[in-house]
């Protein structure tokens, strides 16, 4: 639970409380989206943890993970919108 909550970017108390509250269900969204399309893209969930934990130039060489667990979800989310779009290399 404290994991999740830190990647929405809220206290685990927040999200127990309150895990109907906007803040939330936008995180939560956002994180379905990550792994959703991920998933849909690389074929199997394997592949996207793998993929998830690669370092990634893009990314400055982090490992897309790192912005889901410093609760960045929503940054990430914007990057792999940007790549679906051909913003990026």
């Amino acid at each position: 639970m404290s994991q999740l909550a830190r990647s929405l970017g809220i206290t685990p108390s927040a999200l127990s409380k309150r895990a109907t509250a906007e803040i939330a269900q936008t995180g939560l969204r956002e994180l379905e989206f990550v792994w959703a399309t991920l998933t849909r893209m690389l074929g199997t969930d394997g592949l996207t943890r793998a993929w998830l934990n690669a370092a990634h130039p893009d990314l400055g060489g982090r490992p897309p993970l790192v912005y889901l667990t410093d609760g960045e979800a929503s940054d990430l989310g914007a990057w792999i919108r940007g790549s679906l779009l051909g913003e990026h290399g």
